[in-house]
């Protein structure tokens, strides 16, 4: 039989052994403050920073669905007859006069600064759904 205090110091040994380090409250060391700084590949500017490349990896990718749309509808012009071929032509060119602009002034917002960053993004965002919703219609 096991006496009471060699299974109390066994239980202990076993309960300190399966605490995971990392949640105790120790005292930060040199060695983890360096961990917690920006390594070389990150891009300092804090959440403006980290907004920005979000959002224009997003509208990025929008951006080009769009192109694929208005690809998809040069081919249905394509397999369509006289006059919905024309009209869906003549849209096209608008379309893809839109997207250019788009395209310029997504350019522009790499260089936006903090304090024109919402206005700008508003303005982008309202443009590009106004391009989806236009695209939309016509794709029927």
């Amino acid at each position: 039989m096991i006496k009471w205090p060699s299974a109390a110091l066994v239980i202990g040994i076993l309960l300190i052994a399966g605490c995971d380090r990392n949640e105790w409250n120790l005292p930060r060391t040199k060695s983890t403050q360096q961990q917690d700084a920006p390594s070389a590949n990150e891009k300092p500017g804090g959440p403006f920073q980290v907004e920005r490349n979000e959002y224009l990896k997003t509208t990025r990718q929008e951006l080009d669905q769009l192109r694929s749309e208005i690809d998809a509808l040069k081919v249905k012009a394509d397999h369509s007859g006289a006059e919905l071929k024309t009209d869906l032509e003549r849209k096209i060119q608008g379309f893809q006069v839109d997207l250019k602009n788009l395209e310029d002034k997504w350019q522009q917002v790499k260089g936006a600064s903090e304090s024109g960053w919402q206005e700008f993004k508003l303005s982008f965002s309202a443009s590009i759904e106004k391009l989806k919703k236009s695209i939309h219609d016509a794709a029927g």
